[in-house]
Parts: structure tokens; C-alpha cells; sequence
């Protein structure tokens, strides 16, 4: 039997592989990335030393073609900083939102919309101040692009911080 998913909500941790994943018809995918670091859940954000082992290097290539993304959670953001070296180009990819709850995550999304060439709206909703470092790392990625982006949450901008 032959399947053709064009909606996919993934909530759920990430194995160590996953097989070779075919989603050509993906239109939307709704994700939430979770990681293991020595095969535990840490309820944190893994450290650039951890040893990760969770790899979603094969979803993201199978996804490569979905036209709207939501990253729900902070975590699913940071899956594209660990794996920035697998992020493969998005070239359909005309939406995306991302949700947090965190100010720790901005540093995936930099390597994300380098991928995203077609990129035509990003909403980002947030329930803290976005860090400098996101603001910049924001304007940084956007400068090549014509780009709607939409912030939701009230002081969703923080100050720079003093040098």
C-alpha cells in the first residue's frame, strides 16, 4: 500500500537514525524535537560538548520539500544548530513559525533560514524578550531576503546588552 502524507505532527523524541524518510508530498509539519544526551533526556539544552544521541539528519533531508513549518518548542530550533551540517536547502519552504519559550535557541535559526531561499513569511512567537543575539542574528539572515516577519508576545525585544 502507497501512502502520500501531506501533513505530519511530529511530538516526540528523536532516535539515534532514522532509515532513509521519503516525504515529497509534505506540504505541512508541525514539529517538536526532542534530544537525548547519553540516551537521557536532560529537560535542558544540550552543550556543545554533549554527546548527542539523537540524529535527525534523515528527517530533515525527507522534509526538504514541505512549504510550511512550525517549530513548536525552543528544542526543535536547536536541532538545527547540533545538525547544521545536515540541514538540507528547503526550497519550497515559504512559511515558518516558530514557538518559544526560551532565549537560548536563536543560534539554530541562523543555519535554518540560510536554507530557506524561498522564505516568504516567519513568525516568531515568543513568551520572553528575544536576545541581542537573536535580533542580530535575525537581521543578518534577512538582509538578502524580501521577507515578512511577524513578532508575537508582548516585550518581545530585550535591550542590548552593555559591553
Amino acid at each position: 500500500m502507497f501512502f502520500i502524507v501531506t501533513h505530519s505532527d511530529y511530538y516526540d523524541f528523536v532516535p539515534s537514525s532514522y532509515l532513509v524518510v521519503n516525504l515529497n508530498s509534505l506540504v505541512e509539519a508541525n514539529l517538536d524535537l526532542l534530544v537525548t544526551v547519553n540516551h537521557t533526556w536532560l529537560a535542558s539544552f544540550a552543550l556543545e560538548n554533549d554527546n548527542i544521541t539523537s540524529n535527525p539528519t534523515n528527517l530533515f533531508k525527507g522534509m526538504r520539500n514541505v512549504q510550511i513549518m512550525n517549530l513548536l518548542s525552543h528544542e526543535s530550533l536547536e536541532r538545527f544548530y547540533f545538525f547544521r551540517g545536515a540541514i538540507p536547502v528547503f526550497e519550497n519552504l515559504l512559511h515558518l513559525s516558530i514557538t518559544t519559550m526560551s532565549e537560548c535557541c536563536w543560534r539554530g535559526l541562523v543555519f535554518l533560514l540560510n536554507n530557506c531561499p524561498n522564505l516568504e513569511t516567519l513568525t516568531i512567537k515568543s513568551f520572553v524578550p528575544m536576545p541581542y543575539q537573536g535580533r542580530v542574528a535575525l537581521i543578518r539572515c534577512t538582509s538578502e531576503q524580501t521577507l515578512i516577519v511577524h513578532l508575537v508576545a508582548q516585550g518581545l525585544c530585550s535591550p542590548p546588552e552593555s559591553v
